[in-house]
């Protein structure tokens, strides 16, 4: 300040007042994550995170987290982001993979938000067994027929995830000498000489195991009846 004459000064401290006039923005705009099928609930997904450029002392720069729309197999704590299973009925077999978005919203009035998506794939575990297309196979065999000669093939599926152990089949057979199994493909084979006299049918079972750990396996019955020959 002067008169011409004399000067004066003095400071001046001007505050400036925030303005919610930023919205969160999440780190990432998709956030991936896997989860084993068999999970137990409160079991951590994955941690959103969003940050706000107004100031982090005020309500306008804190967030708070949702999940939007209707999402019952995980839950989301609001003050951290930490994603978790909400459900002890997760099933790979039922549904793989799950998108559903958070929402990031600030304490602002009118408080402003953005959004993000999350993709959880669910991983795939040993839990069903091999199931035969059908609980009991019958077939005929002449009894003159050669050995290696093939009668019938039998099937098992297995519903886990394709390409890895948990689905993959190997066959064997128990209760009988006279018939084989390919290991690889279940066709049975005959392994002995038939003699329709001695014996006019055969029963024994197949069984289709996982390589799964533990392992897991499924039975059925065959029975192959030998058809007599004018010997």
């Amino acid at each position: 300040v002067t008169d011409g004459l004399y000067t004066d000064s003095h400071l001046l401290t001007i505050n400036v007042l925030d303005e919610n006039d930023n919205s969160p923005v999440f780190t990432q705009n998709v956030y991936t994550a896997m989860v084993p099928e068999n999970s137990a609930s409160g079991t951590s997904v994955t941690t959103v995170q969003a940050s706000d450029a107004d100031s982090h002392m005020g309500e306008f720069g804190s967030i708070s987290y949702a999940l939007q729309g209707v999402v019952t197999e995980f839950s989301i704590a609001p003050d951290t982001g930490v994603i978790s299973v909400d459900t002890m009925n997760l099933d790979r077999e039922s549904i793989s993979q799950y998108t559903f978005s958070v929402i990031a919203t600030d304490y602002g009035t009118p408080s402003r938000s953005a959004t993000a998506e999350v993709v959880v794939t669910l991983t795939d575990i040993n839990d069903n067994s091999p199931q035969f297309q059908q609980l009991l196979y019958r077939s005929s065999i002449r009894e003159d027929a050669a050995v290696q000669s093939e009668v019938i093939t039998v099937l098992a599926t297995d519903a886990d995830e394709p390409g890895n152990n948990n689905s993959v089949i190997d066959y064997s057979i128990i209760n009988t000498s006279v018939f084989a199994i390919a290991s690889n493909n279940g066709t049975i084979t005959l392994a002995s000489a038939l003699n329709f006299e001695e014996m006019s049918s055969h029963m024994f079972t197949v069984v289709a195991t996982d390589r799964g750990l533990p392992m897991l396996n499924g039975t059925a019955t065959v029975i192959i009846t030998v058809v007599n020959v004018n010997d």
